[in-house]
């Protein structure tokens, strides 16, 4: 963390379960593929005028395949794991009078940028939040499965985070 991380005074208001699938067909061989997606297709932020809050919506989905062939197109895995989730995180809104260190003062806009770090701050921490409710459902489903115990591997959230945005930068480009 830096002096200028916003991450602990991001909170998580909400995480509703949307759609969940967990299928465990057969048992999973000890040479099974493993296939893991996260993605954050949808995102709303707004500010709470009466609470001071910066507010994202947002939602997170996982999918994760074991098997032979999991991860490939026409696959068909011995293990399917599927989540998605709607997420509320907010942070404390910055007002106008929120001091920029000298360090952020520059030719861009100084506030344009403080909001960007708030906004990819909160995604970020929709995505852990995301994966750690998917990761902890899979443990309890599979307990429950006659397959063995299946958990989620450990995700690098900033780097999956940074693709994502690259990827719809992208696509903005495209467009």
């Amino acid at each position: 963390m830096t002096n200028t991380d916003i991450a602990l005074a991001i909170r998580i208001d909400d995480i509703s379960l949307l759609e969940a699938v967990f299928q465990a067909q057969k048992p999973v061989s000890d040479d099974a593929k493993v296939a893991m997606l996260i993605n954050n297709p949808e995102n709303t932020f707004t500010v709470d005028d009466e609470s001071h809050r910066l507010i994202l919506r947002s939602v997170v989905t996982v999918r994760y395949e074991l098997g032979k062939d999991a991860g490939g197109e026409k696959s068909n895995p011995d293990s399917l794991f599927g989540m998605t989730l709607g997420i509320v995180a907010s942070a404390p809104a910055m007002g106008e009078a929120a001091v920029t260190a000298r360090h952020m003062a520059g030719s861009d806009d100084a506030k344009a940028r403080r909001d960007n770090k708030m906004a990819h701050a909160l995604r970020l921490e929709a995505i852990k939040a995301g994966h750690s409710f998917a990761s902890a459902k899979l443990a309890e489903l599979s307990a429950l499965s006659p397959s063995p115990k299946v958990l989620l591997p450990a995700i690098d959230a900033d780097e999956l985070l940074r693709d994502l945005e690259k990827r719809e930068i992208d696509l903005q480009e495209k467009e």
